[in-house]
């Protein structure tokens, strides 16, 4: 499985607003797949050397995670992230 953020074209506002809300899908996109995979956060947080809080944090789309630590969350939950440029 693989989550793609994409630019947006019709989206006219700041850089905040866009990372913001690519954050939120992000979120309901682990919350989700942890989910089906019936792991509780304390469960993914061990699996991914993550600590708790930030696994938490990661979850309700704030704090400031490094691409490191979502890719660790990530590979657990069997996806990637993907970022594809501009054309």
């Amino acid at each position: 499985m693989c989550i793609e953020l994409h630019p947006f074209q019709h989206f006219n506002t700041d850089y905040m607003t866009i990372l913001d809300y690519h954050m939120q899908d992000l979120s309901k996109t682990i919350v989700g797949r942890r989910e089906v995979l019936g792991i509780t956060q304390e469960q993914l947080s061990k699996l991914s050397k993550v600590g708790m809080k930030t696994i938490y944090k990661l979850e309700q789309g704030i704090g400031n995670p490094s691409l490191d630590t979502i890719e660790k969350v990530l590979d657990i939950l069997g996806l990637e992230l993907r970022v594809k440029l501009k054309k």
